[in-house]
């Protein structure tokens, strides 16, 4: 999530606003669980190794996106 969370912003800031609603939509789909969990890190060695454990950190920085996000969206907007 923490690259997610840069290249976020580097779209909001170039008004590409698209590109930050994939961005967030990804994060959504990809990186939390159905209880809200945000994943803690990932290995490209091995991709089986995702501990799906409460992240403070990864929880915050998704809710930044969220709040900052210019247009209003809902949940079913970002699960397409």
């Amino acid at each position: 999530t923490n690259g997610d969370f840069h290249w976020y912003y580097v779209y909001l800031n170039l008004k590409r606003f698209e590109e930050a609603k994939k961005t967030l939509s990804a994060t959504m789909k990809y990186s939390m669980t159905r209880e809200y969990y945000m994943n803690e890190r990932y290995h490209a060695n091995d991709p089986y190794y995702v501990p799906w454990s409460p992240n403070v950190s990864a929880s915050g920085r998704f809710i930044n996106m969220l709040l900052d996000f210019p247009e209003e969206i809902d949940e079913n907007t970002l699960l397409k």
